[in-house]
């Protein structure tokens, strides 16, 4: 499969002259609900979907109270998770505090196997479909009739 993106029009707030850019943006297909990814692991796995659910709800659970308390959590070669903040920024030390961060976030990283799978996914223009289903023929045939109006003289 390959990654559909879609050609938009963008106004940046950045750019002083709010010029109209055009930006790639990906075109996702769907998304994997959690009930969904539980079968799925279920049957690569050959145990129940339960024991997986429950598995998963543990490890986000495991997950929530690390990152709460500063962990960066490592999980092999699907990536790393860390929190992370955005703060502004001062002139001098002193001026900085908490009060100056006004945003929290997680950073994912992705590791080994998702860069590969990163690497070898292809990537397209999705193109709409022709939804003209009028036959050729009949386009000519509508072009050749003559559609004014007639206006009667008084």
């Amino acid at each position: 499969m390959a990654l559909n993106y879609v050609v938009t029009k963008r106004v940046f707030g950045f750019d002083k002259e709010k010029k109209e850019k055009y930006v790639i943006k990906p075109l996702l297909t769907d998304e994997v609900k959690f009930d969904e990814l539980c079968a799925k692991v279920s049957q690569i796995c050959g145990i129940h979907r339960t024991t997986v659910r429950v598995v998963l709800d543990g490890m986000m659970d495991t997950m929530t109270h690390d990152v709460k308390h500063g962990f960066a959590i490592r999980l092999g070669d699907f990536g790393c998770i860390r929190p992370a903040v955005r703060a502004t920024c001062a002139e001098k030390e002193e001026e900085l505090s908490a009060h100056n961060v006004y945003r929290r976030r997680l950073v994912f990283t992705p590791g080994r196997a998702l860069r590969n799978v990163l690497g070898e996914m292809s990537i397209r223009k999705f193109e709409m479909p022709d939804t003209d289903y009028v036959a050729k023929d009949e386009e000519d045939e509508k072009e050749e009739e003559d559609l004014t109006p007639v206006i009667p003289e008084d």
